[in-house]
């Protein structure tokens, strides 16, 4: 029931507010891509400090249950 409000809620923006969610999404994926290809190019040895690498990590995850809370989520929701 509660995705159909959503959906609801959607259908009932005009098409700027549209453009404007879709527009947001895409810059989110390019943020993610870029996101995942600096991760993948790094080593331990180049988190030297352990507070920086904590704060990173923080806010994937961060990112990761706001995701999880999103209309059609495959991410399962953590436990706490």
């Amino acid at each position: 029931m509660s995705e159909r409000l959503m959906s609801d809620e959607f259908d009932g923006l005009d098409a700027t507010e549209k453009a404007g969610i879709g527009a947001t999404l895409n810059r989110c994926r390019v943020l993610a891509a870029k996101i995942a290809n600096e991760l993948r190019n790094k080593r331990p040895e180049h988190f030297f400090d352990k507070l920086s690498l904590a704060e990173v990590h923080a806010s994937l995850e961060r990112a990761a249950d706001v995701l999880s809370t999103v209309k059609g989520s495959r991410r399962p929701q953590r436990r706490r």
